[in-house]
């Protein structure tokens, strides 16, 4: 690229001519088309290259589950893929196809990588790589954006394969694009989001009047923004900055604020809240808890740095029970109409259920949708810290769930690539997806915390009264009855506040627990 900068800019033709000018015009056109073939190869090169890497990253995930779920039921894993249950226990018969299903997946993707690798070499050493742009182009040797469904792996690949220069021309020109991209560095995903929201509010200023802006949802939600980035003296980062689209799973702004620098930090936390949350509302708060937790990490992990994400990155649910109180008798009486009654009271009741309260915090929907946004989230802070080191980036990373966010954090930390999170902790947790033995984490790194008080106890005691399963939560498998997630004790003399809110209040002993979870300090 250095040398491709150098022939553009010679000039061989000013105040020159005759067969010296025509030779030295001729091999500087020969030059630059070469410097065009090996861009466009080094281009080939990184896109195949990181979409392999990301097809074995697929293999690695599918490999520990089957290996997560051998060992969980007893099974036996041969060396050509065969997958036997030594004892033939009928209860055992769905976990063994999905056994068998995990191994053929895997045997399927390492085909594919070994394939896709094999071309792209035959491709390159053959001359057949499409020379569609060259040393004048903005980006050379590569598209402009990483293509759509790249894996996090190829966005770290493209985006450290990139000069300075072009990694500022593409914060500049496509902000909403790179800030939301899983992969990116922090700072740049900062800068691109800061940019992004400082553009969206002007046109909203723009458009309406001090007072309309005060009323308007979109615009509160950015002043929430911005106040909860002054917190940690503006050592903030804005990592996430999403506005709704009205899609199913994204009717709300998502965003996600660190405290601390996640390009640098040894420790890399990420928090994912529950029921109620969102940004309009609990941003500013959201980001003060992380800062206390962040500064308590940081007091006991010997000089080591923190950088805490408070990550509201999915449509958190409503609580139902306020949007019921809030409903007007007139509302009921819209609803009953001829059409709906004719159909029974039930229907009738439902269709006025359906139109005024939002139920969705009674099953896993959001947090299956949310838990392969937080997925994502998760690998490309580590892929964005492994790309251009010697090695793997030795940043630490926990991911922390509270109340349905814990149940959000299972789904992502269940189907995360092995390797990326290193610690789990729930609290207040209604349920996490079938059980620690899904969790990719470390054996024995992963934790509950619960307060006696807490009335998410009662309720997952009465899903497993209607259920009749011992170790049932609401959600799914009680962490707490889960033997595969250590039970930390909230409690402590700096004890104060405890219930469903308590966890994360600040110098308590519950905090205390938290933060030796985030610096790896739990014996």
């Amino acid at each position: 690229m250095a040398s491709a900068d150098a022939v553009e800019t010679m000039d061989v033709s000013t105040g020159w001519s005759g067969a010296g000018a025509k030779a030295a015009q001729s091999r500087r056109e020969k030059i630059e088309a070469k410097q065009k073939l090996l861009l466009a190869n080094i281009g080939a090169l990184i896109r195949g290259a990181s979409s392999v890497q990301n097809l074995v990253g697929d293999v690695e995930t599918l490999v520990t589950e089957a290996y997560s779920i051998a060992n969980f039921r007893g099974f036996t894993i041969a060396t050509d893929g065969s997958v036997t249950d030594p004892k033939s226990d009928s209860g055992n018969k769905e976990a063994l196809i999905k056994c068998k299903e995990a191994v053929s997946q895997a045997l399927k993707k390492a085909t594919e990588a070994d394939l896709k690798a094999k071309a792209l070499f035959s491709t390159v050493a053959g001359g057949k790589v499409d020379v569609d742009d060259g040393p004048r182009d903005k980006i050379r040797g590569l598209p402009e954006l990483p293509p759509k469904g790249a894996s996090t792996e190829e966005i770290a690949a493209y985006w450290k394969s990139l000069t300075k220069e072009e990694q500022d021309f593409l914060i500049r020109w496509h902000p909403d694009e790179i800030g939301n991209l899983d992969g990116i560095e922090g700072w740049a995903r900062d800068k691109a989001n800061r940019a992004s929201l400082r553009l969206k509010m002007q046109k909203l200023e723009n458009a309406y009047s001090i007072k309309e802006l005060k009323n308007n949802q979109r615009y509160q939600e950015m002043v929430s923004v911005l106040k909860a980035l002054e917190k940690n003296d503006g050592k903030t980062q804005l990592l996430v900055f999403d506005p709704a689209t009205g899609e199913n799973g994204h009717e709300h702004t998502r965003a996600a604020i660190a405290a601390g620098n996640i390009d640098t930090a040894d420790h890399v936390s990420t928090y994912v809240p529950g029921m109620t949350t969102n940004v309009h509302d609990s941003m500013i708060d959201v980001t003060q808890s992380m800062v206390d937790l962040k500064n308590r990490a940081e007091n006991i992990s010997h000089s080591k740095s923190v950088a805490m994400v408070g990550w509201i990155g999915y449509d958190a649910p409503v609580n139902p029970v306020e949007q019921a109180s809030a409903i007007k008798p007139s509302d009921l009486l819209g609803t009953l109409k001829p059409e709906n009654l004719a159909k029974g009271i039930p229907y009738a009741l439902y269709k006025w259920g359906g139109q005024h309260v939002d139920f969705s915090v009674l099953g896993p929907g959001e947090a299956k949708m949310g838990g392969r946004t937080l997925a994502r989230f998760q690998e490309g802070i580590r892929d964005s810290r492994n790309v251009g080191t010697e090695g793997l980036s030795k940043v630490h990373q926990s991911v922390l769930g509270h109340s349905y966010g814990s149940t959000t954090a299972s789904y992502g930390v269940a189907q995360v690539r092995p390797g990326v999170v290193d610690e789990f902790v729930v609290f207040g947790s209604p349920g996490v997806k079938d059980g620690s033995w899904q969790m990719n984490t470390p054996v024995r790194h992963n934790y509950v915390l619960r307060f006696a008080d807490d009335p998410i106890s009662s309720g997952n005691t009465f899903k497993r009264f209607l259920v009749g399963k011992d170790t049932r939560g609401w959600f799914g498998t009680d962490p707490y009855l889960d033997g595969g997630f250590k039970k930390l004790d909230p409690y402590g003399p700096n004890t104060k506040e405890t219930g469903h809110s308590g966890y994360l209040a600040d110098r308590s002993d519950s905090q205390l627990q938290l933060a030796k979870v985030i610096t790896g300090q739990v014996e």
